[in-house]
């Protein structure tokens, strides 16, 4: 599935690279492919090296790193 499709189905915004999404991991194991989240503050420091397409509100997604797939949500839980 690609994150446009993904971001389609749950409602969300997708801001950076329409990757194709081959699994799920945590913020700091997820590769290009790998759909991950950021759901509260204290993991700010993983997802600032993610290279994953995160789940993430509009307030956390600043601390995700520059070129990073987002999926913009306003509940991303």
């Amino acid at each position: 599935m690609r994150a446009s499709e993904l971001a389609e189905l749950i409602g969300a915004r997708l801001e950076g690279p329409d990757r194709s999404l081959t699994g799920v991991a945590e913020l700091r194991d997820a590769g290009p492919h790998h759909l991950t989240a950021l759901f509260e503050r204290r993991y700010r420091a993983a997802a600032a090296h993610t290279e994953g397409c995160v789940l993430v509100s509009p307030e956390l997604a600043p601390h995700l790193p520059v070129g990073c797939a987002r999926l913009l949500c306003e509940d991303a839980r």
